[in-house]
């Protein structure tokens, strides 16, 4: 069963004038994996107070934390941010409580999302939990002009102070308090509830998301420049030129490591690992090292090919995720 998460607002640091409520199973996320954002519906309530000590709140900014929300490492995506002056729909009543409902939005970024799914898998407990820490600000409404006052059955009169009279609408006088706190919101999430409501908003049901470090340096330089020109021929759909452009960074890894057609990839990986001879991991690299040189080879002396072949977006794309993977696997054994 979802939790619902509460805390209270105080000012003065110990007066509560209302609280922050947030129903865990109405969290979402929305916009995909490229520009992915969690939704967490929220709940401001402020306590009753008579019509002449009506307060509002003005602004809130919430912090997503994976952990200690007072170490700044466990913070995840950017601030969320509510301006709540327009309206002052977050403020107190003379009569009963003011609840108002707005939603926090965290814009985040595919690492985040994988930090938030890393954290998910490696907790013990079966909730997944959250946290917010939040910034308010919260003020005095002193006076109110633009409307009509009655008093003792006569009938309504304009503050003659007021120069805008009806014209502009209501506006107020604000007071703002200096000390005002807000206890965390610890948020407690079913994983049934994360997988369905929250997953499939960041793409995560058709999508994994997979770290990777590159571009590599190897001996004879950097493949940056190699990378970001192949990948622009991609982006620009040129396939061809995209896989043409990965034969630099495939041949700055011969060089580096001293690979050649009579010494392999994976004989010269094994050379320096001290693998056995009869290692399998050599036959595999050999295999894999080939298929990207014959590829690239194919693409770059095109009279060796058949006249048909045409490299799809999936061909060049895979073959520049290949190379990219094994850049990073060559860059983490050999050295």
């Amino acid at each position: 069963m979802a939790q619902i998460a509460e805390t209270d607002i105080l000012v003065g640091s110990s007066r509560i004038v209302g609280r922050l409520r947030v129903d865990a199973g109405m969290i979402r996320s929305e916009a995909g994996p490229l520009e992915p954002r969690l939704v967490v519906p929220l709940t401001i309530e402020m306590n009753s107070r008579p019509a002449a000590e009506m307060l509002v709140l003005t602004r809130l900014v919430a912090h997503l934390h994976l952990d200690n929300e007072n170490d700044p490492g466990s913070e995840v995506g950017l601030p969320a941010r509510l301006d709540l002056v327009p309206g002052f729909y977050a403020r107190s009543l003379p009569e009963g409580h003011g609840d108002h409902s707005a939603e926090l939005r965290f814009q985040l970024s595919p690492i985040a999302v994988h930090r938030l799914e890393a954290a998910r898998h490696a907790g013990k407990d079966s909730l997944f939990q959250l946290r917010l820490r939040c910034e308010v600000e919260v003020a005095w409404i002193r006076q109110t002009w633009g409307a009509m006052h009655s008093s003792h059955g006569r009938a309504g009169t304009l503050d003659p102070d007021d120069p805008f009279k009806l014209q502009l609408g209501l506006h107020s006088e604000l007071s703002h308090f200096w000390t005002v706190q807000v206890g965390t919101l610890r948020i407690q999430m079913e994983p049934s509830a994360w997988i369905a409501n929250v997953l499939p908003g960041f793409g995560i049901d058709s999508l994994r998301l997979v770290e990777m470090q590159f571009p590599p340096k190897f001996a004879s330089g950097s493949s940056a420049k190699s990378f970001d020109e192949a990948l622009v021929a991609f982006n620009a759909k040129r396939y061809d030129e995209c896989v043409a452009k990965c034969r630099g960074i495939i041949s700055g890894w011969n060089k580096s490591l001293g690979a050649t057609k009579a010494r392999p990839m994976g004989k010269a990986i094994a050379a320096r690992q001290g693998w056995a001879k009869d290692d399998a991991r050599i036959e595999w690299l050999n295999g894999l090292w080939k298929s990207l040189v014959d590829m690239g080879n194919a693409v770059h002396h095109p009279e060796s090919r058949a006249s048909s072949q045409r490299v799809s977006p999936y061909d060049a794309k895979l073959h520049l995720m290949m190379t990219a993977t094994m850049s990073e696997y060559l860059s983490a054994v050999a050295r």
